[in-house]
């Protein structure tokens, strides 16, 4: 190699590493770009489910998306023994009677990561449904009350519920607003 080609390369070595340096230099931190929320104290929500990061989404949502200022909120694992009425369930979403904005979600350890975030907007929008007066639980259990109608378990499957066909509407819109504030997707 001549002298005029091995001057050429290492020029051009040179070139490549300041260009490697200043790409370094200038690389935004991961870390840096996930998105930082702030949540008030009266936004409660205890993950006792194997799923750490399921809080999170919730809190999102009820805060963020839906403006909830004050809900208790406790996220456990579905047992395996709950019933579900002949149809495959990721959650389940339980009021508490004695005390006011307060719920249970019990949700199914196999979900994975993506339906999760369907799972938690169905359910957080079951919890604006309660809130606004929208759906009650029936005294007996046997079903809920949406919007004045009853509605008993054993009576309308579940797709055909008014309340559920709601909640799976605004689910996809709730999902894609989690998707682009989360994960800028």
């Amino acid at each position: 190699m001549n002298e005029k080609a091995s001057r050429n390369w290492f020029i051009f070595g040179i070139i490549v590493i300041i260009l490697a340096f200043i790409f370094v230099l200038t690389e935004p931190d991961k870390e840096q770009s996930k998105p930082v929320f702030e949540f008030p104290t009266s936004i409660e929500v205890n993950n006792y489910s194997g799923k750490s990061y399921i809080d999170t989404i919730a809190m999102v949502t009820l805060y963020n998306i839906m403006e909830y200022d004050t809900i208790n909120l406790s996220i456990h694992d579905m047992p395996f023994d709950m019933p579900n009425e002949k149809h495959d369930i990721a959650g389940y979403m339980t009021v508490n009677p004695f005390q006011k904005h307060t719920y249970f979600l019990f949700v199914d350890p196999q979900c994975t990561s993506i339906s999760n975030i369907n799972l938690i907007a169905h359910e957080m929008v079951h919890i604006q449904q309660y809130e606004s007066g929208d759906l009650k639980h029936m005294p007996d259990n046997s079903g809920v009350i949406y919007r004045g109608d009853t509605i008993r378990s054993k009576e309308v499957p579940y797709d055909k519920r008014p309340h559920e066909i709601d909640a799976f509407k605004q689910e996809l819109i709730i999902a894609k607003l989690l998707n682009k504030m989360i994960y800028n997707r």
